[in-house]
């Protein structure tokens, strides 16, 4: 299996599985094992289980191989979605027998290579400047041109525009659940967002060699998080943020490898904090990654139960928004990875592809009919080191872009009775963020708008 993850390649290997706390989960015993287990597997149950089933095999398993060697990631409503434990050879083909089991794998790990640019910029003197005007209209005086344009009207530029024009909230109250390599609380993008912050790890519980820590070791998930929520360069900046980290392996040289449980397991945490919290209606989901599968049975039940928890948060009236993906390749401009194909069968799922400052769809963004809108995406502003920008480029900036602007709308008043309707906010936050695009040059992606007009004050 090739993932594309975050803006990199991620390529899976069989692997060891890591260490982390999970919020929501009943794993066997909260106490680690001394030192690392090798061979752990994923353990997928059949689609519709019964819970007697699933209760009494976890019993069994745990009695077979002890304390501290399994968890599990469940759902109240899904029930079941996997187990993970270090597995013999024997065991594998035991287990693979059960009449409810629809497979076991070695949990396998996804590691990465940078596949588009970033680079720093010297950045200017600039000023930064918030001015409220006619009570709930704001104004940020000298934006950068990718914010810019998310409020230019039409037959303008956003180049000769000065300033990102929203109203309050902003986002507030709502909140953006962001799967990535973590966040940086030390960057000044994250201090000044006004906006409340949760972390998830969605790791392997047993295990000693994650890096759990607050922080962002792939230096994508900081970038992510600015152009969502950033005081600076955010769409939404009152929003609240849950930073759902996949933790990095430490036993990885380049301190960003994963592992497919993280992955899946990140999802279920955010459904199950959904539930938790009571957030339907007000929360955003941003998965700036891909995946693309072979066709075997086992990489067939990742995907089908990887569908299975997204079509269960799209259930609770939460808002996801995907990246279109990546690609140098010309015979590889429409989609064809997941989460993003799933736009094919799931109508609330927002894509999202790339566009560069003139208006146009970006070289490498992949795009066609299951795409739903563009944002900027190249060469676009996160955030600064000393003096200088930090600059990025892929379908992974672009769409937080659009998570943002899914908050802010529904955050405003004037939509409410538009988009807070039982078991349709989604597809009505992706209809509306559709009629509010607009192509920026002849033959162009319809890239997004927040409906405001930046050049009428």
């Amino acid at each position: 299996m090739r993932v594309s993850l975050w803006g990199f390649i991620f390529a899976i290997e069989a692997a060891v599985v890591g260490s982390t706390s999970i919020p929501f989960d009943r794993p066997i015993n909260a106490r680690a094992p001394p030192g690392p287990m090798t061979d752990r597997y994923m353990i997928y149950p059949k689609i519709g289980t019964p819970k007697s089933q699933t209760d009494a095999f976890t019993k069994r398993i745990s009695a077979k191989l002890g304390p501290n060697q399994i968890f599990m990631k469940s759902n109240s409503k899904l029930g079941v979605i996997f187990w993970v434990a270090p597995l013999t050879s024997d065991q594998v083909l035991e287990i693979d027998k059960i009449s409810f089991i629809e497979s076991v794998s070695l949990d396998q790990r996804l590691q990465s290579q940078q596949a588009v640019k970033w680079q720093t910029e010297p950045a200017p003197e600039e000023t930064f400047d918030l001015t409220v005007k006619s009570g709930d209209l704001v104004k940020q005086i000298d934006a950068t041109t990718d914010l810019k344009m998310i409020s230019t009207p039409k037959y303008s530029f956003a180049e000769n525009s000065l300033n990102y024009v929203f109203r309050e909230p902003g986002g507030r109250g709502i909140t953006i659940y962001i799967q990535d390599t973590g966040a940086d609380p030390t960057s000044t993008e994250w201090i000044n967002s006004p906006g409340l912050k949760r972390w998830i790890m969605s790791g392997d519980p047993f295990q000693e060699i994650y890096d759990d820590r607050e922080d962002d070791p792939g230096d994508h998930g900081d970038c992510v998080f600015a152009r969502a929520v950033g005081a600076k360069y955010g769409v939404a900046k009152n929003a609240n943020v849950v930073i759902v980290k996949c933790p990095a392996l430490l036993d990885a040289p380049d301190k960003t490898t994963t592992t497919q449980s993280s992955l899946l397991g990140g999802l279920v945490d955010i459904l199950n904090d959904v539930q938790f919290n009571h957030l339907q209606k007000r929360a955003v989901v941003n998965l700036s990654y891909g995946f693309r599968p072979g066709s075997g049975r086992i990489e067939r039940q990742f995907v089908a139960r990887y569908k299975e928890v997204l079509e269960g948060i799209l259930e609770e009236d939460v808002v996801v928004v995907v990246a279109a993906g990546n690609s140098w390749d010309p015979h590889r401009r429409h989609i064809d990875d997941w989460p993003a194909f799933f736009a094919s069968e799931l109508e609330g799922l927002i894509v999202v592809g790339a566009a560069d400052m003139y208006g146009n769809l970006a070289e490498f963004s992949r795009g066609g009919p299951l795409m739903t809108v563009a944002a900027p995406g190249e060469d676009i502003v996160c955030g600064e080191i000393e003096d200088r920008f930090l600059e990025r480029s892929g379908t992974s900036y672009a769409t937080p872009a659009v998570s943002g602007l899914a908050a802010y709308l529904l955050s405003l008043d004037k939509y409410r009775d538009r988009l807070m309707v039982e078991t349709e906010v989604a597809v009505r936050v992706k209809e509306l963020i559709v009629s509010l695009a607009y192509s920026r040059v002849e033959g162009g992606p319809p890239i997004i708008h927040n409906g405001e007009e930046s050049d009428t004050w």
